[in-house]
């Protein structure tokens, strides 16, 4: 009986340890995902700005552009367009081409930042809910 009661507290002591060490790595992994987030948060905050930014601009020259065109169009059906305005006719359909690819492209690297952003603060949270759980349970 006196043997039961020693192993028993062997077996606690043993459990209590593994839930401290648990508990540590636990308490490392999250210290390492804050520090990470502390680190990539500011910045991908600074490149979602940035993008924005370059969307709203690049959204403001696609508005010009079309102005433009349209604005060519019109001369081009009053008169006889000369050679040298056909040429920039043409210039500025394909820039208006390549700044509607640049808004699509964009459009995806924001929504990849945003998801991102969504999956950083997902498992900072979860980290956050662990690292409670855990300390309620040694408490």
């Amino acid at each position: 009986m006196a043997t039961e009661g020693v192993v028993s507290d062997v077996v606690s002591d043993q459990s209590s340890l593994q839930v401290s060490e648990r508990s540590n790595d636990e308490i490392l992994m999250d210290k390492l995902a804050e520090g990470l987030l502390g680190v990539l948060g500011p910045s991908v905050n600074e490149i979602d700005e940035r993008v924005s930014e370059v969307k709203k601009s690049q959204v403001e020259l696609k508005e010009r552009i079309d102005r433009l065109h349209e604005e060519l169009k019109q001369i081009a059906e009053q008169k006889e367009v000369p050679p040298t305005l056909e040429s920039y006719i043409k210039t500025l359909v394909n820039c208006r081409r390549r700044v509607y690819l640049v808004n699509v492209l964009l459009k995806s690297i924001q929504d990849r930042l945003q998801k991102l952003q969504q999956n950083v603060q997902k498992e900072t949270n979860r980290r956050k809910v662990s690292l409670e759980s855990a300390s309620y349970l040694t408490n």
